[in-house]
């Protein structure tokens, strides 16, 4: 490898502080009711790459830079150029971090920094280049030099693959020089509990690897006085076991989660919630966020209405991609769902549900029970697709199906529900929604469970009422109900358009 500043050079960085109506309820009324790497960590997993000077086209500010390609594991010659990772210490506000570059030779030059910061789930980056953010003038001799990276503007970091890059601004002057790159995860790193005394946070992301932490943001997004935790960005590090851990959920109807939370592919394991006398119960009570890249295995959620274990209720959020409901039970009166209880916008921002799946068992003793969704009423259209129930629905009630219990101006397409519905003595009984309501469209979907209800069964719906349309979608379940004039393999009773 070529010598940078006819010497030699020794990157290494060190990261030293970083900021890093139809479903009208029939019971209750509803109730009125920080997490990056901290501590002393080591990071695992860095890459370092090379490139020579024919590899680079630099003007005197590039912006953007190509990017270098990483190798793996190196094994430097003494006159390398090396980016290493050392100990991190943080505290629990963190608004920026700390390049440090070493530098030996016997020419001036200078240094420019560039990152930028990619969701290996999504593979999104932001920005999409390698992007100049400082530059650092080196003298002859050994010096260090100290450049800060602030977050937020722009906010590099909501990613959770931070790769930075070092290279000369102009290697013109030199005889001969190497730039590299390396990559390390947030999340590869230890963290301390949060300090939920801090009211004031800087923009990044909050990284959760503990139950204490995932019960710490529960607990300050409860009032005024906490809220600021409920619009921030989080991030999950690793799988967290809720086992005997007390929790309550996540956002209220007065303060709602309106953040964001990446499960970055990591589970959340043995949540129980056991609040039957309250409404907005779940993992999230009142969403108006987004979940994203999340399992929750093995949880039993009770409440009273609007239940569900990812969320009670979903207002002008977004579930999915890549939500999973592994296992587990979800018990309430009404609006109760595997994976959300209650579904609506938010004025004018739609709410949607897509690639997720839930093999949750569902009961409700008065209805709008659905294997996925409880009730839906999003009025100024939402949509839900690429939705998997393997989950059995049991109820009585009105308004039970093995996706949707009662759906109402919603767009529903290439769905699936494998469950069986066990209904009764319920009424609008259908093995992919109960009842299709004004302006519901489903298409491409498939029901494949068995049936049971007291009237209005169908193998797919129980009820399609007027201005509810229905397209290519079938249902091959066994139906059996009490009053069979109003049952069918397919429909129980039709009033709007089914088109084969």
């Amino acid at each position: 490898m070529e010598k940078l500043f006819a010497g030699s050079m020794l990157f290494f960085l060190l990261l030293l502080s970083m900021g890093l109506s139809g479903c009208n309820v029939l019971g209750n009324k509803p109730q009125v009711d920080d997490g990056f790497c901290l501590g002393n960590c080591t990071v695992a997993d860095v890459t370092a790459g090379t490139e020579t000077a024919a590899d680079i086209t630099l003007e005197s500010t590039p912006t953007p830079i190509p990017e270098a390609t990483p190798t793996s594991a190196p094994e430097a010659a003494p006159d390398d150029i090396i980016l290493s990772l050392g100990n991190i210490t943080t505290s629990s506000m963190v608004s920026s971090f700390i390049v440090e570059v070493s530098f030996t030779g016997d020419s001036d030059g200078d240094a420019t920094v560039a990152l930028k910061s990619c969701n290996t789930s999504s593979g999104t980056c932001l920005p999409t280049e390698f992007e100049s953010i400082s530059s650092i003038s080196m003298n002859r001799g050994s010096s260090i030099y100290s450049v800060e990276v602030p977050f937020g503007v722009p906010d590099y970091y909501l990613g959770d693959e931070i790769m930075i890059k070092i290279y000369p601004t102009d290697p013109d002057n030199m005889d001969g020089y190497s730039a590299v790159t390396v990559t390390f995860s947030l999340c590869d790193t230890g963290m301390q509990d949060w300090d939920s005394s801090v009211s004031t946070r800087e923009a990044g992301i909050f990284l959760i690897s503990s139950a204490n932490q995932l019960v710490s943001l529960a607990a300050n997004c409860v009032d005024s006085t906490h809220y600021a935790s409920c619009d921030e960005s989080f991030k999950l590090c690793t799988d967290i076991d809720m086992s005997s851990t007390s929790f309550i959920p996540i956002g209220s109807p007065n303060w709602p989660f309106t953040g964001t939370f990446d499960g970055n592919g990591k589970k959340i394991m043995n949540l129980e919630i056991n609040l039957p006398n309250r409404e907005y119960v779940g993992l999230f009570g009142l969403l108006k966020g987004e979940v994203s890249f999340l399992t929750i295995e093995n949880s039993n959620v009770h409440g009273s209405a609007q239940v569900g274990i990812v969320a009670g209720a979903i207002q002008g959020a977004i579930v999915g991609p890549e939500v999973n409901v592994s296992g587990g039970n979800v018990l309430g009166q009404q609006h109760v769902g595997g994976l959300v209880g209650h579904m609506s916008n938010d004025s004018a921002i739609l709410s949607q549900v897509s690639y997720v799946e839930t093999s949750a068992d569902v009961s409700s003793n008065l209805g709008y029970a659905g294997g996925a969704i409880g009730c839906i009423e999003t009025n100024a259209g939402g949509t839900i697709h690429n939705i998997l129930s393997n989950g059995d629905v049991f109820g009585g009630g009105v308004y039970l199906g093995g996706l949707v219990g009662y759906g109402k101006d919603v767009g529903v397409e290439s769905s699936y529900a494998n469950g069986n519905i066990l209904g009764a003595a319920a009424s609008h009984v259908g093995g992919f929604i109960g009842i299709s309501d004004n302006g519901t469209n489903i298409r491409n979907s498939v029901a494949t469970g068995a049936v049971s209800g007291n009237d209005y069964v169908g193998g797919f719906v129980g009820y399609n009422n007027t201005f509810g349309t229905i397209s290519t979608s079938t249902a091959s379940g066994n139906v059996t109900a009490e009053f069979t004039i109003n049952a069918g393999a397919f429909v129980g009773y039709n009033s709007g358009t089914i088109n084969p």
